[in-house]
């Protein structure tokens, strides 16, 4: 089974793909391919690991976005009248920033609007931890300077950091994949049945204090209830 992991794209870094900080053009390179295979993911040496065990899965190849939507994009599919509306005004049509005030319906509509969809759970995670199944995007060692505006655990209550200019990357996965952890949560999809009930997931972070580096690891799953808001990427075929 491990063969099967290693055998997948073995010329790519084992580590970040970009240094911290690094500028790019938003209009680049959107989205990433993730490759098919068979992917670890999960973990299990934390009590919190109960929700998301250590398996193994096998995926079909997918797109996934670069980088979270920005504000301008949602901006233009509110005007197509095809995403909820929120409140961003014509002037931010070329607004870099992120867009983290989206609710879970306001991010599915976008994304099929793109032509896609939100990433299932596995593939979200998938995307992060690369073939190596790292906790964080450039490894399995915390490190401070890869957190956007090299953000300290000590102000993971602070939400400013949500909205940072999404052209500049902290951090990459293997597959090229831009800040997916201590930025705003991302939502991923969900079964019918927890839509009905209205109880949502998010990852990369979560909504109430975060103390430890376990906090952001892309294995840890994260609850949000109806009303909240979030960022999101989309995944394509």
């Amino acid at each position: 089974m491990m063969g099967a992991l290693l055998s997948i794209p073995l010329l790519m870094s084992m580590a970040c793909s970009q240094p911290p900080g690094h500028v790019r053009s938003c209009l680049e390179d959107t989205r990433v391919r993730v490759p098919a295979g068979v992917y670890r993911i999960g973990c299990n040496d934390r009590p919190a690991c109960d929700q998301n065990p250590t398996r193994n899965i096998s995926i079909h190849a997918f797109m996934i976005d670069r980088r979270q939507v920005l504000r301008r994009e949602y901006l233009e599919c509110q005007l197509a009248g095809s995403c909820p509306s929120i409140p961003l005004d014509n002037q931010q049509i070329r607004d870099e920033r992120r867009i983290a005030i989206v609710t879970y319906i306001g991010a599915k509509n976008y994304c099929r609007w793109k032509g896609g969809d939100l990433p299932s759970a596995a593939q979200w995670e998938i995307a992060g931890r690369g073939v190596g199944s790292f906790r964080f995007p450039w490894g399995n060692d915390w490190d401070n300077q890869f957190l956007p505006r090299k953000l300290t655990l000590k102000l993971s209550r602070d939400r400013s950091y949500q909205y940072s200019n999404a052209c500049t990357a902290q951090s990459a996965s293997q597959f090229g994949v831009e800040d997916m952890i201590a930025n705003a949560p991302e939502y991923v999809d969900i079964p019918d049945e927890d839509l009905q009930r209205g109880v949502y997931s998010v990852r990369g972070s979560g909504y109430g204090p975060q103390t430890a580096p376990q906090d952001f690891e892309l294995a840890t799953v994260h609850h949000a209830s109806l009303g909240s808001l979030a960022a999101f990427r989309c995944v394509f075929k």
